[in-house]
């Protein structure tokens, strides 16, 4: 019989979820103050008929395809989370689902939470001005997770939940 893999995860310790505003998640995010400000002005306009939002040809591709997965190449800071946490954003007000965000660190996860609530406090403050409400607050949460392994080492996790 083969010896076990040392790397293999025998536990996976969780702390309690704690509560997050959005305020706090927006602060702390690498969104400018002109970025968020933007957004509000970009929610405020009513004019119906056009959208107050000019996307990259890509980026408009990302927001209205129906497709399930995409894959795309781009180039660096070419507004790839912008064009993503957009269509999940207008995913969310047509049906509430949960949706899953990976990044290489905690910090582009977090920002990429970040930028969605931007969108969606623009909708609802969109919303609002016609006279319309968003049902449901917007909740969001920091979890560590810890995965310990058979020779005693872990690997340590953050689970960002909007």
């Amino acid at each position: 019989m083969a010896d076990a893999d040392p790397n293999e995860v025998v536990s996976i310790e969780e702390d309690t979820p704690r509560e997050l505003s959005a305020e706090e998640l927006v602060d702390a995010s690498d969104l400018s103050a002109d970025d968020i400000a933007r957004a509000d002005e970009l929610a405020r306009d009513d004019r119906a008929a056009e959208s107050p939002i000019v996307l990259t040809d890509y980026q408009r591709l990302i927001v209205t395809t129906a497709r399930k997965f995409i894959a795309f190449m781009v180039c660096r800071q070419g507004g790839k989370t912008f064009g993503a946490t957009l269509r999940i954003a207008r995913k969310l007000m047509l049906h509430p689902h949960q949706y899953y965000v990976f990044s290489r660190s905690e910090r582009q996860s977090s920002n990429a939470l970040a930028q969605l609530v931007v969108h969606l406090r623009a909708m609802e403050r969109a919303l609002a001005a016609k006279g319309k409400r968003l049902s449901g607050a917007l909740s969001c949460q920091r979890q560590r997770l810890r995965a310990v392994r058979r020779d005693d080492t872990a690997l340590e996790y953050t689970r960002l939940t909007a």
